[in-house]
C-alpha cells in the first residue's frame, strides 16, 4: 500500500500565495520538502529533522537557521 503524499507536488511550481506563515510543506517524489521563505529568498529543506525526525514545519526561524521543535538543534539556510 502506498502512503498518500502530502502538500502539493513542488515540481509543478507553486505561487507565492500558496505560503502560510513564510513555509509550504509538499512533495518531490517520494520526498517530504519544506520551502521557507526568507527575506527575498526561498528555501528548500527536508521536511523532518534528520536527529529525531521532528516536523520542521513547526520550526522556529532564527535569523538564517531554522531550529527543530523538538530539540531546538538548528541548521543554517543556505
Amino acid at each position: 500500500m502506498e502512503q498518500e503524499k502530502s502538500g502539493p507536488d513542488l515540481t509543478q511550481g507553486v505561487a507565492l500565495a500558496d505560503f502560510t506563515d513564510d513555509k509550504l510543506a509538499g512533495h518531490v517524489g517520494d520526498d517530504e520538502i519544506l520551502l521557507v521563505r526568507s527575506a527575498n529568498e526561498i528555501f528548500a529543506i527536508a521536511a523532518h529533522c534528520s536527529h529525531y525526525h521532528g516536523p520542521l514545519a513547526e520550526r522556529l526561524v532564527v535569523d538564517d537557521g531554522i531550529r527543530c521543535p523538538w530539540h531546538h538543534t538548528s541548521g543554517r539556510l543556505e
